[in-house]
């Protein structure tokens, strides 16, 4: 270990303080890497969450893996084809967490990046492009828990698989639900059609948030 002002190659002056020293300095070190730095470390998986029977029942599972591409592109298939009676309303609903890669994806706004997202839809098939701001606002108000009564979880992305299962999580719909039970109910009173005829589609970042459909 060679002193900062030298520039001897031959100089290596180590003592027996300086180990002292760098051996203190490292146990502090790790006593200072808490445990969030060691969760930080950890990897998680898709399978680590969904794989587990106490989580997602089997029914839940099938439901999980009927929400993919190959059923957002069979509808828009239907709806192209002249038999009116397989058509179906597509309104798509997108959350504000996904905009952010498109601006620095494009260097855009995050405006530009909504306005160009909600054209790409519409131009793959897409009747109704809807935002998540609202639907968010109102999850997070007192007024939609259950009991005011208590402190509950219940933030904007929260884990919906453990909600039956914890006393203490808040029972309010999420943003994704409450936009569902909206496009659902506005649309079959406006077009005068049965909830079957309407698929909603979520873009979000978060794969978990499937299980807040079903």
């Amino acid at each position: 270990m060679k002193c900062e002002p030298c520039t001897r190659k031959e100089c290596s002056k180590k003592t027996k303080t300086d180990d002292q020293e760098n051996a203190a300095v490292n146990v502090r070190r790790e006593r200072e890497k808490g445990e969030f730095h060691k969760l930080a470390d950890a990897r998680i998986f898709l399978s680590d969450c969904l794989g587990c029977d106490s989580c997602v029942t089997t029914e839940e599972g099938v439901q999980v893996s009927q929400q993919n591409t190959e059923d957002f592109f069979r509808v828009l298939n239907l709806n192209k084809k002249c038999d009116t009676s397989q058509h179906k309303v597509l309104a798509e609903s997108v959350c504000p967490q996904s905009l952010p890669y498109f601006v620095a994806k494009f260097s855009l706004s995050v405006t530009d990046a909504s306005r160009g997202l909600c054209g790409l839809l519409k131009s793959l098939g897409a009747h109704y492009s809807c935002g998540l701001q609202h639907p968010g606002d109102t999850a997070s108000t007192p007024a939609t828990h259950a009991d005011l009564r208590l402190p509950r979880l219940g933030p904007i992305c929260r884990a919906c698989a453990g909600s039956p299962r914890h006393p203490h999580l808040c029972t309010a719909k999420s943003p994704q639900q409450i936009m569902g039970c909206l496009v659902k109910d506005y649309f079959t009173r406006w077009r005068n059609l049965s909830p079957d005829k309407i698929f909603h589609v979520i873009v979000a970042l978060c794969y978990d948030k499937k299980l807040e459909a079903l």
